[in-house]
């Protein structure tokens, strides 16, 4: 998975800044119904939100967001846009993910899949396009496939390919796919950023996207990475 595309600064973790406010968020504790303003949840219904997206519909410019690090990664895809999203070069509008995970994947339904021929079976996602399959987390092997109606290639036992906008997958013999951890790329990228200014990404872990970690346009200037891992999964 391409980590960048586009023109992008990496800097060291530290950024130097007052920062407006903290938007806060855990996908275990949180709520989208609470203003994200406190870790612990209050009478008041200053608790944590849920989500990024809820996230990002009360930021302001320079404002950060601050992600919990929790047992279950954030299945999110988001886009940071214009001034409401940009900061200054001394408050830079910040996502601080604390070692975060932050997750393209879906797991495959075991009835999703149906009977192609010998020990393949096939699956077709939601979405077209360049796709990845992973068997307990971990990326699958691909043998690529022709174009067009060209036969599927030989598949061995653990392999994968694609054809036709469908996933096919070889399972070991007396297996099914119900028998594995399946699970595959559903969304296309983690992050894209566009005409955006002074942004700041830090300490996140972006896996399991079809196409990019994080995208940024040429007209994304002064972003700021630190220690990100972008990966397949």
């Amino acid at each position: 998975m391409r980590a960048l595309c586009g023109i992008l600064v990496v800097c060291s973790t530290t950024v130097s800044a007052a920062f407006a406010r903290d938007i806060l968020v855990s996908n275990v504790d949180g709520n989208d119904a609470f203003t994200g303003r406190n870790w612990q949840r209050t009478a008041d219904g200053s608790g944590p939100v849920r989500t990024i997206a809820k996230a990002l519909r009360l930021t302001a410019p320079g404002d950060r967001i601050v992600l919990a690090k929790t047992t279950e990664p954030y299945r999110e895809s988001f886009s940071l846009v214009g001034s409401r999203y940009s900061g200054q070069p001394s408050r830079p509008f910040m996502i601080v993910g604390n070692g975060a995970i932050l997750d393209g994947s879906a797991p495959i339904p075991a009835d999703a899949w149906e009977y192609q021929q010998g020990q393949v079976f096939r699956f077709h996602p939601t979405e077209l396009g360049i796709e990845q399959l992973f068997i307990n987390d971990r990326p699958a092997e691909r043998v690529p496939a022709g174009l067009g109606s060209r036969p599927l290639p030989k598949l061995q036992p653990l392999q994968w390919s694609q054809q036709g906008g469908m996933i096919s997958f070889c399972v070991e013999k007396d297996r099914l796919p119900a028998d594995y951890r399946l699970s595959y790329a559903q969304k296309q990228t983690g992050i894209t950023l566009y005409q955006v200014q002074h942004v700041a990404i830090a300490d996140l872990t972006i896996q399991g996207f079809r196409l990019d970690g994080i995208s940024a346009f040429n007209s994304a200037q002064q972003i700021y990475l630190a220690k990100l891992i972008c990966r397949g999964k």
